[in-house]
């Protein structure tokens, strides 16, 4: 049998004779598994990244040659649905909800020439990721707008640690 005592916000187990090797074995292979279980639960993977970004109009690609970036993603940047996606340089994402492997993005746009409507998905693998974001020119109350446009981009993992930023002198 074990005694559990909480003493300074830590938890102490204390075994009487009736607990067995085998009983605390397997206790410890539950911790474990759990927290492992936990980490492999992350649609995405921490660590470096590729991202190839490219406009879209009216669904025939422009002539504007793809920008590539390179992210640092963070565990708790990938929970709380917060990558980063370069497009237009008014808006970035405010924020994220994942629904499985889909994460549905949400932007925040300062001072736009022309009122836009933005919604956005990323579908992740693990090692890799796609989404679209479509943008809607001047929309109506339905969200269709006079003009479209989309930011098509695709991302691939590259290393665990991301390096360190270039400081000058």
């Amino acid at each position: 049998m074990a005694i559990f005592h909480r003493f300074n916000h830590m938890l102490t187990i204390r075994l009487t004779r009736t607990w067995q090797l085998p009983g605390w074995i397997a206790f410890a292979a539950l911790v474990q598994g759990t927290t492992a279980w936990a980490n492999s639960q992350l649609p995405l993977e921490p660590g470096y990244w590729k991202m190839v970004t490219r406009p879209e109009l009216n669904g025939a690609p422009m002539v504007a040659t793809p920008k590539t970036s390179w992210l640092c993603l963070k565990t708790e940047d990938i929970q709380a649905g917060n990558i980063p996606i370069p497009m237009l340089p008014a808006c970035q994402v405010a924020s994220g909800k994942w629904n499985g492997t889909q994460l549905e993005l949400t932007f925040k746009c300062k001072e736009l020439p022309t009122p836009m409507a933005l919604k956005g998905t990323l579908n992740a693998a693990s090692r890799s990721y796609q989404g679209r974001i479509d943008l809607a020119i001047d929309p109506d109350e339905q969200g269709e707008g006079r003009g479209k446009a989309a930011y098509i981009f695709s991302a691939s993992w590259q290393a665990e640690a991301c390096p360190l930023p270039a400081t000058t002198p």
